[in-house]
Formats: structure tokens, sequence, C-alpha cells
């Protein structure tokens, strides 16, 4: 009995030890085809040619070409894991020139197979064997996985893995997401519905910002399919939950990260339908796309498809470049600051074009978007520039296609806005911005339509619209908002006339009015313009300005106001506090009866508040019309109550592109997000949550984007030579003026986030010596030496006792450096 028990103890103890090691399945690729010695491997059966290829890689730089002759063949693969009985698919990448049958067979050492066979299109195909389905195999000793083509052709392959099993690559056949219009945003409808039709579009969208082809396209009937990939290597590899890893492997120095995207986008540009149009963000140097990809879209353009490139990024004269812009050298050579060449003056028209006609200029946030130096290339007409003279918009033809650059730094298509939440605006600028992206993208696609809604005109009593070309029975429908975007007027319908311009009066209210006006034909846009006007109001509030910037919930807010009036006038002072939900905490009416200049101060309870941040909106009423109406606001310390359980979202990048954080925020309140972490200061003070502090301090993440490169040129030279010396980090741990600075960004970094009552303060994200798990010895920098060595002599008292410990003969503290993982 005793036996049975030990025998049973030994058997739990060992399922248990197997069970630690490796109890669920995970990325495991075993063939990507970056080595000779690995192809050699691999045996072909008769007429079967194969060879390395850099042509449609999935997991590095280079993928595996096969070409089959008439009847078809095989390979198989030896060198794969033995073991796969933790895993639960079988992952296969082929990109195929032609309609294919391809089959999976699996064989393990006692002779047994299981055979699965796919169909594979031409383009990009992920082949995905639920390995609970291969009954016939035994999992724990397999030898070999043979490829068996069925017709002549031409395959690439790649990214041969075992992993978990995906149901999302299953239903979507790629490690991307589907783009819908699902989760809707407050939007102008411009051309929505088109007459003519959707736009067939393709685009790239980046991970972070995918969703400005949403927002164009609740704006702008569009058909469209869009691909994605980081700006980052990081964000696209590690962008996306559902497959947290799988979009590629970088390799030891990271050179190929984006090489699964960039086939992805080929199969797009190759095989994919006709598209009237391209937008492209320019989230990479043009000539570091594959020479695939770059000869498609020519094709493509030469052929009549338009292209809109957004900020584009140059970097090589020597490969064909569409761009009417080229970058000034000064903003991509690293030697400038690309800030000192960045202008911020506001924008004007250099003539008349419909992509600029009817563009409300005066509603941008002007204060908010930068425009990079560039310069316009041989025969492209600039159509757009700022006050500065750098060029935001130009076009040019290219065959039978058009081309347009916007020049401006982009955030999900659209101007990038240096401040969301604190641009002075109550009223949807971006829908204004979205206007003029709708419209590059309109005449890039050859959409323009013959009737023309001539430029809205601001006029003394409200706006005026002249109308060409207008077919029988079309008319103008008509939306007018205030500064606070509340609508005034709402989809009033005027009758077209070829003889007399639209009038358009001014509501009654005082103040700033936007007008947007659709030209419609049997319920579908021909063509849209906006702008704005201004109503001159009898009493204006100069300044609304809380005395104190922060207060502690419960405690008064004194709030000083000042207005003007050109004559005597009686008048009522209306000032209301709201929490950030929306809740009224307080009102004060106060009448007034001045000439001039006038000031009043009022306090405000803040009893109640739940948010962080409260809302003074203060309006001046003269017979009951509100004449003036301006908002302020005041941070509300709120006590932070630690009684039940948070959970956090983090986030890691910039502020969203505007007008969709209350959808985000929708989402977040339905998974009970009760913290925010890694959020800006700004965006968490505009969300009412509880915060976990952003005060990530230098060099102790691991590295992402430019930051990686210090590290990879340093491994490069340590492989290369082998010389320890070079392993050295940039922010070495134990250097005074590294730890100086450390000292000085706590300070300086802890300071915002003060007033929230932080539940924490996040130092760093992922920690690491290195670069994430790097395998390459850090650091072996003089002032890590040095450290080590007073460490070595405390512990072992003397030179003598550490070579007797170590077995080694030093003959002084100096040549006592530690070996590096080859000696």
């Amino acid at each position: 009995m005793k036996v049975i028990v030990k025998n049973m103890l030994l058997f739990l103890l060992l399922t248990l030890g197997l069970l630690c090691d490796r109890a669920w399945a995970e990325l495991q690729v075993f063939a990507s085809f970056e080595e000779q010695a690995e192809i050699k491997s691999i045996r072909s059966s008769s007429g079967v040619r194969i060879g390395p290829s850099t042509r449609f890689p999935a997991w590095e730089g280079s993928s595996l070409e096969v070409i089959s002759p008439e009847g078809g063949g095989s390979i198989e693969i030896s060198q794969i894991p033995p073991d796969w009985r933790w895993q639960e698919s079988l992952l296969v990448f082929v990109w195929s020139q032609q309609p294919s049958d391809v089959a999976l067979v699996l064989q393990d050492s006692i002779g047994a197979n299981y055979r699965q066979s796919f169909r594979v299109r031409p383009g990009a195909n992920h082949l995905q064997l639920r390995l609970a389905e291969a009954k016939t195999v035994n999992l724990q000793v397999m030898r070999s996985l043979t490829v068996a083509i069925t017709t002549k052709g031409t395959f690439y392959f790649d990214y041969f893995a075992l992993d978990r099993f995906h149901p999302v690559l299953q239903q979507r056949g790629r490690w991307d997401i589907n783009y819908s219009l699902d989760v809707e945003t407050p939007h102008v409808p411009w051309a929505r519905p088109l007459a003519g039709g959707p736009i067939k579009v393709f685009a790239i969208a980046d991970v972070a910002d995918g969703r400005g082809i949403v927002e164009l396209a609740q704006r702008l009937d569009l058909d469209f399919k869009a691909t994605t990939i980081g700006k980052s290597a990081g964000i696209n590899k590690w962008g996306f939950g559902d497959f947290y890893e799988q979009r590629g492997g970088g390799g030891e120095l990271w050179a190929n990260h984006f090489s699964l995207a960039y086939t992805y986008i080929a199969d797009d540009l190759i095989y994919g339908p006709r598209y009237d149009v391209i937008l492209w963000p320019g989230l990479h140097a043009w000539n570091s796309y594959p020479e695939e990809v770059r000869g498609a879209i020519r094709r493509r353009v030469e052929e009549g498809a338009g292209l809109v490139l957004f900020e584009p990024n140059n970097s090589d004269g020597a490969v064909w470049d569409p761009s009417p812009l080229i970058r000034s050298a000064s903003s991509v050579d690293g030697k400038k600051n690309p800030d000192d060449d960045v202008d911020t003056s506001r924008w004007e028209p250099t003539g008349a074009h419909y992509i600029t006609r009817g563009i409300a200029w005066e509603a941008f946030p002007w204060t908010q978007l930068e425009v990079p130096a560039s310069t316009v290339t041989t025969g492209s007409q600039v159509l757009l520039q700022t006050a500065g003279g750098h060029p935001v918009l130009a076009i040019r033809s290219y065959g039978k296609g058009r081309i347009v650059a916007l020049g401006y730094r982009e955030k999900g298509m659209i101007p990038a806005i240096k401040s969301v939440f604190e641009t002075g605006l109550d009223y949807p600028y971006h829908d204004y911005l979205w206007a003029l992206v709708a419209r590059a993208a309109v005449w890039a696609a050859h959409r323009e339509p013959a009737a023309e809604l001539g430029p809205l005109v601001s006029t003394p009593s409200g706006a005026e619209a002249q109308v060409k070309s207008a077919p029988p029975n079309s008319e103008l429908r008509v939306t007018v908002r205030n500064s606070f975007g509340e609508t005034e007027v709402d989809e009033l319908q005027i009758p077209v006339s070829a003889e007399t311009p639209a009038r358009i009066p001014f509501p009654p209210d005082p103040g700033l009015h936007l007008f947007e006006v659709r030209l419609i034909e049997n319920g579908k846009v021909l063509d849209w313009a906006a702008t704005t006007g201004r109503v001159s109001a009898p009493v204006v509030l100069t300044s609304v300005t809380p005395m104190t910037d922060r207060v502690r919930v419960g405690e008064t807010v004194p709030v000083r106001v000042q207005l003007r009036s050109v004559k005597e006038i009686r008048c009522s002072l209306e000032v209301r506090l709201f929490d950030n939900y929306e809740r009224l905490l307080d009102r004060q009416s106060v009448p007034l009866s001045f000439t001039g200049k006038a000031e009043q101060t009022v306090n405000l309870k803040t009893n109640g508040a739940l948010t962080h941040l409260a809302i003074i909106d203060c309006q001046v009423l003269v017979n009951g019309t509100r004449s003036d109406r301006q908002k302020a606001e005041v941070f509300v310390l709120q006590p932070r109550k630690w009684d039940d359980y948070d959970i956090v979202m983090y986030r890691f990048g910039p502020d969203p592109i505007p007008g969709i954080w209350p959808a985000i925020d929708r989402q977040m309140r339905r998974l009970n997000v009760t913290t925010l972490s890694s959020y800006s200061v700004t965006n968490s003070k505009h969300a009412n949550y509880n915060v976990q502090a952003q005060t990530r301090i230098s060099g102790q993440e691991s590295p992402d984007g430019e930051s990686r490169k210090y590290y990879t040129e340093m491994k490069r030279k340590y492989l290369a030579t082998g010389d320890k010396r070079v392993l050295a980090r940039e922010h070495c741990l134990d250097d005074p003026g590294y730890r100086e600075l450390v000292i000085r960004e706590l300070r300086e970094l802890t300071q915002p986030w003060v007033p929230f009552s932080p539940m924490s303060y996040y130092v760093y994200e992922e920690p690491s010596l290195t670069c994430y798990g790097d395998a390459v010895d850090l650091c072996f920098a003089p002032t890590t030496m040095a450290a080590m060595r007073r460490w070595l002599k405390d512990t072992y008292g003397g030179l003598d006792q550490l070579n007797q410990q170590w077995g080694t003969s030093f003959t002084s503290w100096d040549e006592v450096v530690p070996d590096d993982a080859p000696e």
C-alpha cells in the first residue's frame, strides 16, 4: 500500500511539474526561413524548387519560395518541436500567386499521419489546423510536417507555429480588426448618402488612431477596406488584445517588425477590388514599404485611382514618390529639431478649387494646428498654405489618377490637435476639419459633382449661397449651431433657384453662428459648404475667472465676471456650477445696470461634486435673451476612498482624436472601469475616474520606437566585435548623473498629479535592464563595473579571497570583469 501511495504521489508531482512548466498553449514559431541551414534541411518532392525570398514575409524578413510543377508537389519540414500536446493549433502562412488546394500532413515518430486540406486564394492566407482534430497521430512524438500542393504555381511560405486556437483568425482570416460603423459618434453627415453611391476606398490605419477611417465614413459615404499598421514596432506587435503578439517577430535586432502588415497591404492592393481612392497616412517612410506595395499603388494611380497622402513621409529620392509635397530635410534628418520648422499660423487658400471651397476656416482651432516645412515637387499645385508660407495642401496628376498631399501634422487623418481637451472651443470643430478631408477624397476619386454649391458667404443678416448647375427639384438643407454646438436651426429646407442666391437669416441670439448647408437631390448629397457669422451682442462677457484654480469639495469657488457694453444696459447675470456629470451644484443670478465696463464676483458652492472637474457656466441675459455666454473650469479636490476593488484601464498613448472620448467613456463604463492609468493630465481631468498617475521616468522601460535605436546599434556592435565594453546602458543605474535626473524628473512629473490624490504613481511600465527579454548582457559601463567591484570587496574582503572562491588569478580589482554569455 505504501508503494502504491508513493507511486501515486510521484505521479502527481511529475504531473504538477509538467503543468507548471507548460500549462497552456502559447505561441511557438518553429520555422521562419531566416537561415540557410533551415532551408537546406527541407526535403522537396521531384520537380519542386525551393529557395529563400524576401517577398511577402509574415514573421520576420524572409519567406520560403516554393515553385511547384504541373500536378503540384510537396515539401517536408523535419525540424519541428517533438511535443505538441500543450498546443491547440498549427499555424502556417502562405502567399499564393494563384488559387490552389494546400494540405498539411502531420506525421508522428510511430508512422501515423493526419491530413487536412485548405483552399487558398491568391494573396495572403493563414492556415489554422486545430490539433484536437488530429486524433490519428501521437502529438507527444511528432516527427515531421509536410505541405502538399495540388497545382502548378508559385507560393511563399512563412510563420510555421504552434499556438492556442484563434477564433478571431478563423473568422477574419487575418491578425487584424474589422472596421465598422457599429459604434457611432456625433457627426455632420456632410456627404452621406452621396449622390452616385459610396466611394470605394482603401486605407491604411494606425493601431492607435484607426478610428479615423470610421469617423470619415460617418461623414462621407464610403465603401471602405482598411488595414492596420502600427506607427511603432511595439504598438504594431502588441496593440491588439485578441492577438497580442501574433503580428510579427521583429527578430533579434527588430529589423522587420512590420512584415506581416506590409504583406496584408500588398494583398489588398494587388488582389483587392477596384478602389476609387487610396488614403495613406504617413506612418512610415515611403521607401520602407516593399516594392510590391509601392508598385501596386503606382499602377492603380496610373489607371485612375486617386491617392490622398496625409503628412507625407519621404526619405529616399531614389524610389518613385507620388507626393506633391516633400518634407524638408531638417524635419527628417535628425540633425535639427523638427519643431524648428513647424508653422502654427492660419491657413489661406491660394485660389478657387473644389477641395478648399465651402470650408469654414474660421471654425478651425488655429492655436492647435502644426504644419512642418515642405517643398513642392515639380508639376504640383499648392491649394492651401499657412500665413507663414508653408504649403498645407498640394495636388498633382499622375497618369489618369489624381494625388493630394496634406502636409499638416496628422492624427487619424485630420490635423493633430495639440491639446484635444483644452482648445477653448465648445462646438464640434473637428467636423469642419473632416469636411476638408472628405473634399480631398471626393476630388481625388474624380467624384466632384457638376452641380456646385458656391462659396457660402457670411452677410450682415446671415449667410448666402449661390448654386450653379443644380438639377431640377434639388434643395438646400441648412443646420445652424451656436458657439456651444447647440442646434439653433435643424434641417431647414430651402428650394434652389438658379437666378437668386439662397439667403439664410441669423438665429435671434447674438454671438457666433455656424452654418452647415448641403445641396440635396432625391435624398442624396451633391455638394456641401459651411461658414461662420457673428451677431453683435449688447453685452459681452470679457472674462469669467475663478479666483482659485482648485478647491476642496464642499468649499466655495469665488468667480470674478467682467462685462462690457457700449451703452447703458439693464441685464441679468446668471452663473451656474456643474460637475462633469452635468449635475447642477449651484446657481447665482445677479441683476446689473451699467455703461461701459462692469465687474461682479459671485460665490458658488461645490457641495455634492462627484468629479475632479467642475464647470462654471456664465451667461448674461437682456430682456430674457442670451447676449453672451462663457465657460471656465475649476479643479475639485476629491478625497481618495479606497474601499473596493479598482478596475484599471491603461492607455500608454496620446489623447484620442477629437469627438470620440464620450464613446470611449461609454464603453469603459460598461466594463465597470474605475481608474485610468497612463492617460494625460488633461484627459484625466476631463474624465470622471480615479487616477493612477502617469510619471514614467527616463531609462527604465523596455524601449520602443526611436528609443530602441540605441540598443539595436549597441547589439550590432557587440555581435560584430564581441567587445563587452560596448554593452553599456543608455541610462546606467549606478551613474550619479542619471540618479539626479530621476530625482528631478520625479519632482516635475508628480507635481501636476497631486490634486488627483492618485491611487499610485506609475514610474515605469515593463521595466527592463535591456530591451524586453533581451539575452545580450548588460551593463558593462565604467560606473556599473565600479559599483560591482565595491560590492565584491565588501562581500569577499579582498582580492585573494575572491580568487580562491572563483578559481581566478586577478592581480588587481580593475581586472575583475564578469563573463558574458559566450564566455
